[in-house]
């Protein structure tokens, strides 16, 4: 739309009407287009109007002020100066569940203000500082200017418009002075004061150090002793003594650095000798691990055991080759072991005459290449041991076992015919009864 620097409207060139001539619709057209657009457009200032589409903006252009601006967020709200309201329900009070009346204070076009908002509950003035786009705490409006009832330190002299005129009424120097100094003849005589005063220190324990004569009693719910060290290589100590001798100490954080990660001031107890000097440290415990150590192993029955100790005294594990040769029965055997033992069945190579060595496995696989084979007899067997020997047909079948080791016992006494067809499966399981006899069953053709 056809307005200069200032706003200010004008009629756009080529659109005035010439007497006698005809008037171009498309030059008309867009004139009266363009005052519509114009009519609908917030007036500048200059032109009569405010500038601004919404009141808000109108106030503001005209550097007014706004009344009763109702706020429900103190964070977010659009702050216009002049009054505002804010229900308990608002978010970012100065205090949560209060409502609150205020004014706002508009410090320059930068958005700087100053938020002031008094509690409708306690009548407390609160104010809030906007500053380059950054909102501060709530504070207390002159806080730092009052003692607080609950307890503050003024740093000028207080004083009173009168004389006390109740018993627990505030002095002024003028009444105290009034009342005249203490003598001899009517009060307690300062020199007796002050024997009673020494008197009863003897009673009190110093704060720089001191020994007590009875015991020390804490009574109330949660007694607590604060031991609190001042730098860095200190220890925090409880020492038990004999007379003036030396014989216990608990470190409460004892002297490492604390370098992080939990890292030093530990738990530690340690022993002194006869004359007090020191001997060991008996009990540490790690503050960031959490852990216990003791100086070492135990000599006597109900000692505190250490790990390595208790690692000695571990029963070692038999592998399972150990389990299945014995040669390890002291071991302790696992399932792991046994499981082993039993999950592949040993090779027997398969020649002329095959002599089964039942220390390298309890179950056997043998795979026949030829005619007329022979089963010796085992080595290394052990009475009890029980397992399965698998016979397989190589791809050409009718092999067979024509001659058997004399403790390989059968029912009956007869010796199996093994299956003949290529790669045909049999089973002999067996079982040592003693050193001359083993009982086999026997199960072909297994498909």
């Amino acid at each position: 739309m056809p307005r200069d620097g200032s706003e200010v409207y004008y009629i756009p060139p080529g659109t005035e009407g010439i007497p006698d001539s005809t008037i171009e619709s498309i030059k008309y057209n867009e004139f009266v287009h363009d005052v519509e657009q114009d009519l609908n457009h917030p007036r500048p200032i200059v032109a009569g109007g405010t500038g601004g589409s919404t009141e808000e903006e109108a106030l503001f252009n005209l550097s007014g002020e706004m009344a009763y601006q109702v706020v429900t967020n103190f964070d977010t709200h659009p702050y216009i100066p002049g009054s505002f309201y804010a229900d308990a329900a608002a978010t970012a009070p100065p205090v949560a569940g209060h409502a609150f009346a205020g004014i706002i204070y508009q410090a320059n076009l930068a958005g700087d203000m100053v938020v002031e908002a008094r509690d409708l509950t306690t009548g407390v003035n609160y104010i809030r500082i906007h500053s380059g786009g950054v909102w501060g705490t709530w504070d207390v409006d002159n806080t730092s200017q009052f003692v607080k009832k609950s307890g503050d330190t003024m740093t000028g002299p207080l004083i009173l418009n009168a004389d006390p005129s109740s018993g627990l009424g505030a002095a002024t120097k003028q009444y105290a002075d009034a009342k005249g100094a203490f003598t001899p003849s009517g009060n307690i005589a300062a020199t007796t004061v002050q024997g009673a005063i020494a008197e009863l220190d003897t009673e009190k324990v110093a704060k720089l150090g001191d020994t007590m004569t009875g015991d020390l009693t804490i009574n109330k719910a949660i007694p607590t002793i604060n031991l609190k060290k001042t730098a860095a290589g200190q220890n925090n100590t409880i020492a038990g003594y004999n007379n003036a001798t030396a014989r216990w100490v608990i470190l409460l954080g004892d002297s490492a650095a604390e370098g992080g990660a939990d890292a030093g001031s530990d738990f530690a107890v340690q022993a002194f000798d006869d004359s007090g000097a020191y001997k060991h440290q008996v009990l540490n415990i790690n503050r960031a691990a959490g852990l216990i150590q003791v100086k070492g192993d135990p000599t006597a029955a109900l000692g505190v055991a250490t790990k390595q100790y208790v690692d000695g005294k571990a029963p070692v594990a038999a592998t399972a080759a150990e389990y299945i040769a014995n040669s390890a029965p002291t071991k302790m055997l696992t399932s792991g072991a046994v499981w082993a033992a039993v999950a592949i069945p040993a090779t027997l190579t398969d020649a002329a005459t095959v002599t089964p060595d039942f220390n390298l496995g309890i179950d056997f696989a043998w795979m026949l290449g030829a005619v007329g084979r022979t089963l010796a007899n085992p080595i290394n067997f052990k009475v009890g041991m029980k397992g399965m020997i698998y016979l397989t047909q190589d791809g050409t079948g009718n092999r067979t076992i024509t001659s058997w080791g004399s403790m390989w016992k059968f029912p009956g006494g007869v010796k199996p015919t093994l299956s003949t067809g290529p790669f045909a499966g049999d089973a002999i399981s067996y079982v040592v009864i003693n050193s001359t006899a083993i009982y086999c069953t026997f199960n072909a053709d297994f498909k």
